[in-house]
């Protein structure tokens, strides 16, 4: 099964100083992911606690053309057991602001502890995902209490942003090298990106804590919170890796290993270690099988360093071979490193690096984080490369189950469909 992601890279001048203005974002609205419901609670003026959920389907076209978001459900229960006599109201909301639909519904209900739920369908508004709302006002009917009321947003798709070689050495001279405050300042401005995939070699020249705490941190530290990182070739310049562990702790999983594995939406995301343990029959394969195993219904993104294709100066890599093998068997749908300081996006292509469009991986190479620019020269199997900028890939990822293939809007700005 394939899957689908829309993404787009975020690009700057590298002669001006990557100004903001300089920079460009595709914000075309994505869908919300299938099914996703949306719960809350409130208590009335009497003390009764009520608990509403909105579950928000799919972005469809209606018959004027319009996108609408699927409402399937938006109920109420209440946590206090017995027969009560309810009063409801939803009302629905475009993403103006313009009401479009009240219910209101009064009946007596058996909510046996909150195990019941009530509930009405209302009209599907259209879709502007962070904007379009559900409201959902509820109380005991003729208590002489005020009602309470909780709203629902839709949901937008999980947004994350991806790049690797990042800080300079502290104190180093801005100019066309050392951009990773302006790439971090657009990337803080940003505030859709909710995840931050940081592939690696993100401290130069050798990922000392000292280096981390007077480059990265004032820079991109600001984003520590939403960042997951690999390490890179460079951060185990220092013996262990210890500058990097240290300084993210346990967002960078166990110090010894270096991988983990979490979920953003309906993506399973697998963080993997190019530099250590590559082997095939070693420990870090086969946690990712058993790792792979347990996700089998998960859109799949694998990131590390050290990519295994790469047009640009240090070209691929075979030690992360394992890597791609277990993936493909898996029917992972993409991999993100960094490594090369240059943008390359591949068509889908099987472990041996032949264009396979029905099962193939798609491999980005994002390293234009701000260290420096190098050459880059596409081969047949790119779909589009570039060093002309610093930036990140930045993604909308709804999942789809079903189909697969690329579409390339532009050598820098890029979608999967």
């Amino acid at each position: 099964m394939r899957r689908l992601l829309r993404s787009s890279a975020v690009i700057g001048s590298a002669v001006t100083g990557l100004s903001v203005a300089g920079l460009s974002v595709t914000t075309l609205p994505v869908p919300a992911v299938a099914a996703v419901t949306s719960a809350g609670s409130c208590t009335d003026g009497g003390g009764v606690v009520w608990r509403s959920k909105v579950t928000w389907g799919v972005v469809y076209k209606a018959s004027d053309g319009t996108a609408r978001m699927q409402v399937d459900y938006a109920g109420w229960t209440t946590a206090k057991a017995g027969v009560i006599p309810t009063d409801s109201e939803v009302r629905s909301y475009d993403g103006n602001g313009k009401l479009l639909q009240t219910l209101t519904k009064s009946v007596t209900v058996d909510y046996k502890a909150g195990a019941v739920y009530d509930a009405r369908n209302p009209v599907n508004p259209p879709s502007t995902p962070g904007r379009a709302k559900i409201t959902i006002k509820t109380g005991v009917d003729g208590d002489g209490f005020g009602h309470c009321l909780v709203t629902f947003v839709q949901p937008g798709s999980p947004v994350v942003a991806a790049t690797g070689d990042i800080a300079c050495a502290p104190g180093s001279v801005v100019g066309t090298t050392c951009r990773h405050q302006a790439v971090s300042d657009k990337l803080v401005a940003d505030t859709q990106v909710g995840t931050v995939l940081a592939l690696g070699d993100l401290q130069y020249p050798s990922g000392t804590l000292d280096a981390f705490k007077r480059s990265y941190a004032p820079t991109w530290g600001r984003l520590k919170n939403k960042t997951r990182p690999v390490p890179g070739n460079h951060e185990y310049n220092t013996t262990g890796a210890a500058g990097y562990y240290d300084y993210f702790g346990a967002r960078a999983g166990n110090r010894s290993k270096g991988y983990y594995s979490f979920d953003v939406g309906a993506w399973h995301f697998v963080a993997l270690n190019s530099e250590r343990d590559t082997g095939a029959s070693g420990a870090q394969v086969a946690w990712l099988k058993a790792d792979l195993r347990a996700h089998p219904k998960k859109c799949v993104a694998a990131f590390f360093h050290a990519p295994r294709w790469s047009s640009g100066e240090h070209g691929g890599t075979t030690k992360v071979a394992a890597f791609v093998k277990e993936l493909y068997a898996a029917n992972a749908d993409l991999m993100l490193s960094g490594h090369d300081h240059n943008y390359e996006r591949f068509h889908p292509l099987n472990p041996s690096g032949v264009r396979d469009d029905a099962r193939g991986i798609v491999q980005i190479v994002s390293g234009l984080g701000g260290k420096s620019q190098r050459t880059v020269t596409a081969r047949a199997t790119s779909a589009a490369a570039s060093r002309s900028s610093y930036g990140y890939s930045r993604f909308g990822a709804p999942c789809r189950l079903g189909r697969h293939h690329v579409c390339v809007g532009s050598r820098l700005v890029h979608r999967l469909c």
